[in-house]
């Protein structure tokens, strides 16, 4: 078999390695520590495109390069540490993991496996998705898109020399595509410009354009490199750079070092991006490479030991610190305390060491190179049925016989019926389709005459989850209409970083109420975290145009781990006990002072309150199933059952008695 060339060892590419992890690990243990922190991934990005193409490229060049060879390398370098993680998440589901979740972690099992969990995760983008956090393997995406790109450009690469096409012209224009790409999405679908292969490949060509002129390859006659062919004296960029390289390469390293500063310090991920924002981090990485092995920066600080040693167990160590936290947060709640926080990251980095000490390095430097290979593709392949048959066996609930259907089924994903017959829009928030379909529905419906009383609905998902209790309740005798956005509540000038036309639409709902005659406006949403002065206001515009009662609904019990989690914790304390139908624990404790706070504000301005937190609380507790089936299905989001338990029990108070 044909061996590829190889090239140096560099300790500053290490030391990079090692900003880059660091930055990753900080961000995700404590992000207001380093806001950009998550573009230490763009830096990893633009290191393995430089090392990837250094090897195809000087292969290439020398006629030895084996696509058998390159592959089984590369398989080496990633699979045994891969293989181990995912193992060890699936052991851990196993025992601490419900139904829903634990199916949930089978798919990305599968995906990570097969190198298209960004694919996977930008399918689950949607709004009542789980959260991130508790998503152990969410991080692989990154490896999926490095993994995409190695499939493709060793092939593009070798088929443009076979042709004898210029290879820097190649490159240059797929990274300029792919750049183009990315900027249109980041404005128009920015988790598809996060996530997509083809939004990212820039940022690995970028290390390609390196990699080219680091070696000095430029296209000459049967597809040789100038270097082979003598005319390396000659190039216009090798004859500059031996009269001014050594000041050139110092001041390379120290604005690249400056520009990945700024990017972890400056960026924020409420920021568009990648964008041009990702420029920064992205040439920064680009001038230090460039920069060399004996530039200041790169000889003294990133070739210092300590940052070679974390360099040198990166992948490892990238590998392990987000199921540690993911699962930490699954088990003590997404807010962890800092000593946790810190025995997570002292818990990643001895996994890290172990895993390269024992697992990585024997086999990646190992002798039987072609045995180990097909034993880790046997693995891999093996990890992969194995999260099929957690999927197709819905998260293996048969592991816990005594959990109630609904909770073994985890209602994640609300029904049809839960907004069926509704207007409540999703994910893009396109404002014209809310004017087409929620404003034309609801002024038609008033235009039909009918001796019934008219009730609005006005909020975010957090008054959609109301719409089936009132609808059951009050149907009868009010014509129900419902103008909800979700994440958008009904405050004026209200404004989401993802969903653009929140002010908008809250504008046009209040213009709405000036034309239109409800005997009742009830407003309703998710108040956790929402300005009390920006309601007071709405409230006071609302009390101006509305004719008659207006009712502000407060918000429900908050479950910290969401309530199907603390059933599920519950029945494993007690496995051969019945599930009590109250709970006092996993409540937050910010719930009863919202309460409170909304309640007097509505009161001093005159505004019926309805308490949904006492609605479905008592001194017992609060209500977290209703005749077998969860109140809710997250942290606060009502079931049907929950939706028509709580109008139920609050009738009184929205229609009082005369």
């Amino acid at each position: 078999m044909k061996k590829n060339f190889h090239p140096s060892y560099r300790p500053d590419i290490d030391g990079l390695r090692a900003v880059a992890i660091l930055s990753v690990v900080i961000f995700h243990v404590s992000p207001d520590w380093l806001s950009g922190g998550f573009i230490g991934v763009d830096i990893f990005f633009v290191i393995s495109g430089f090392l990837i193409s250094n090897i195809i490229f000087k292969s290439l060049a020398s006629g030895r390069f084996s696509f058998k060879e390159f592959y089984s390398h590369r398989i080496r370098r990633i699979f045994p540490a891969l293989v181990l993680v995912l193992i060890c998440c699936a052991l851990f589901g196993w025992f601490r993991l419900m139904p829903a979740e634990y199916k949930q972690l089978g798919r990305h099992l599968v995906s990570s496996a097969a190198f298209f969990q960004n694919f996977r995760l930008r399918n689950e983008s949607g709004y009542f998705d789980t959260d991130s956090d508790l998503k152990p393997l969410l991080h692989l995406w990154s490896l999926s898109v490095e993994e995409q790109f190695y499939l493709l450009f060793p092939a593009i690469i070798w088929g443009v020399w076979k042709l004898r096409v210029n290879l820097l012209l190649t490159v240059g224009v797929l990274a300029g595509v792919s750049f183009c790409l990315n900027l249109y999405a980041v404005n128009t679908d920015m988790v598809s410009a996060f996530f997509l292969p083809q939004m990212r490949f820039w940022e690995l060509l970028c290390g390609a354009v390196l990699a080219y002129y680091s070696g000095r390859h430029r296209e000459v006659p049967m597809g040789q490199s100038a270097i082979d062919s003598g005319n390396a004296d000659k190039l216009p960029i090798r004859s500059v750079a031996k009269k001014c390289m050594p000041a050139f390469s110092e001041m390379a390293s120290v604005i690249g070092g400056l520009l990945i500063i700024a990017s972890v310090v400056l960026i924020r991920k409420d920021m568009p991006f990648p964008g041009w924002v990702a420029l920064a981090p992205i040439v920064g990485s680009v001038l230090i490479i460039y920069a060399g092995p004996e530039a200041w920066v790169n000889r003294f600080w990133l070739s210092a030991k300590p940052m070679i040693g974390v360099g040198i167990i990166s992948y490892p160590l990238y590998l392990w610190h987000w199921p540690l936290i993911s699962f930490a947060k699954i088990e003590l709640g997404e807010t962890l305390a800092p000593l946790v926080k810190w025995g997570v990251v002292a818990a990643s980095f001895s996994l890290a060491w172990l895993t390269y000490r024992f697992i990585e390095s024997p086999l990646r430097f190992g002798k039987r190179c072609e045995g180990v290979t097909s034993i880790l593709l046997i693995a891999s392949c093996a990890v992969l049925i194995l999260g099929l048959l957690i999927t197709g066996y819905r998260g293996l609930g048969f592991r816990y016989p005594g959990l109630i259907p609904d909770l073994q089924a985890g209602q994640f994903k609300y029904p049809d019926e839960w907004r069926g017959g509704i207007c409540g829009l999703d994910r893009e928030q396109n404002y014209d389709a809310f004017a087409k379909e929620c404003f034309g529905s609801v002024v038609a419906a008033n235009q039909i005459r009918t001796p019934k009383k008219s009730l609005l609905l006005w909020g975010d998902s957090y008054a959609t989850h109301l719409y089936p209790g009132l609808r059951e309740e009050f149907s009868g005798r009010y014509n129900i209409a419902q103008l909800t956005t979700y994440a958008c509540p009904p405050i004026l000038g209200f404004v989401h970083k993802q969903r653009k036309h929140c002010q908008h639409i809250n504008d046009s709902i209040l213009s709405h109420l000036k034309d239109r005659d409800y005997d009742i406006v009830m407003l309703a949403a998710n108040w956790q975290g929402v300005g009390i002065e920006g309601l007071a206001q709405t409230l006071d515009a609302v009390k101006r145009v509305a004719r008659h009662r207006i009712v502000l609904v407060g918000p429900p019990p908050k479950w910290i781990k969401g309530l199907p989690r603390s059933l599920f914790e519950r029945y494993l304390k007690e496995p051969s006990g019945q599930l009590p139908n109250r709970l006092a624990q996993s409540l937050s404790d910010k719930t009863a002072t919202l309460d409170s706070t909304l309640e007097s504000l509505a009161r001093s301005r005159g505004i019926d309150y309805v308490s949904a937190l006492k609605g479905l609380c008592n001194a017992e507790g609060c209500l977290a199933l209703d005749q077998g089936a969860m109140v809710s299905f997250d942290q606060g989001h009502l079931t049907l059952n929950g939706s028509r338990r709580l109008v139920s029990a609050v009738h009184d108070e929205i229609e009082p008695v005369e």
